[in-house]
């Protein structure tokens, strides 16, 4: 039996984000959604001498600032995470449909570069936010070091408003774990056809219907992150823009949707950790949001106000 993603089969949620008539909005009424999630931050990291390497983005994540991606820049060592896989043999024929064989072959050069220009358009029209649907009381996430940094980090609970999570009716959802990579072979016939022409409705659906799915799918190995993401299409015009601050073209406050910050339980082995924890406090105490300190012990974590 299929093991199941907030509500559906995992067949079923595959069918329906590399569906192009269904909007990825609509598949949100299908799933359980969670009422909160979380981001876990790194305020540091131990650089390849083993010395301390303060992270430049710090006070903002202590701040709640989030910062979306874009996707070519994700995990490199996932090769289902955000990688466009198209059919390349099939666009290329796509793209000079009108033209016999011959003067494809005789083009192929060109039609490989255009190939690649039109994989890194589909990939810079779309900014990818990242939460997960664990909770702090779970120990591995501490341990992990790309989450919760082997304790030495911090953890924000956001609630899943509509404002900061579903804004213009755009969609935030789970990421599908599976080793079989999204194909992007349809939503690169629209990328082809929207570059001849900026007004074709049918390959702006395909773009807007199909450009997000590679964004959402990962290698099973990672299921135990239970990840959530929040992708915002940037269109020419500059729509969806106004999502983020003011002259942040990436960035977006969510201290409004901040209910709780958890702080490691090796927190205090950080260097710096007493700078951190005074600008955590004066932030998040000021605003009425509980700060609370997680203890692991015999396997099991607990949290403290501080």
């Amino acid at each position: 039996m299929q093991k199941e993603i907030y509500g559906l089969t995992k067949s079923e949620y595959r069918e329906l984000i590399e569906d192009v008539n269904t909007k990825a909005i609509d598949i949100v009424d299908k799933l359980d959604n969670p009422e909160r999630v979380y981001r876990y931050r790194r305020l540091g990291f131990e650089n390849e001498k083993h010395e301390w390497v303060e992270n430049k983005h710090w006070e903002e994540d202590v701040n709640a600032i989030c910062m979306f991606s874009v996707p070519d820049s994700f995990n490199k060592n996932d090769p289902n995470d955000c990688k466009v896989n198209f059919d390349h043999k099939i666009i290329f024929s796509y793209m000079f449909r009108e033209y016999n064989r011959k003067f494809r072959r005789s083009h192929w050069s060109e039609g490989r570069k255009n190939l690649d220009e039109y994989s890194t358009t589909l990939q810079r029209t779309m900014r990818v936010g990242c939460f997960t649907a664990v909770a702090p009381e779970c120990e591995n996430m501490w341990d992990d070091p790309n989450f919760g940094d082997k304790g030495r980090g911090i953890c924000i609970e956001y609630e899943v408003d509509d404002a900061n999570f579903r804004p213009d009716n755009l969609a935030f959802l789970p990421v599908l774990y599976d080793d079989v990579a999204y194909d992007n072979t349809e939503a690169m016939k629209g990328v082809v056809d929207f570059a001849k022409d900026k007004n074709d409705e049918s390959a702006i659906r395909k773009m807007v219907g199909l450009g997000y799915g590679h964004t959402i799918i990962k290698a099973s190995k990672f299921e135990k992150e239970k990840e959530w993401r929040l992708v915002i299409p940037i269109r020419d015009d500059g729509a969806h823009l106004g999502y983020f601050d003011k002259d942040k073209k990436s960035k977006r406050d969510f201290t409004s949707a901040v209910r709780a910050i958890y702080i490691g339980p090796r927190f205090d082995t950080l260097v710096k950790s007493d700078k951190y924890m005074d600008v955590i406090l004066e932030k998040w105490k000021k605003n009425g949001v509980p700060v609370y300190k997680i203890h692991l012990e015999d396997g099991k974590a607990s949290k403290q106000l501080c």
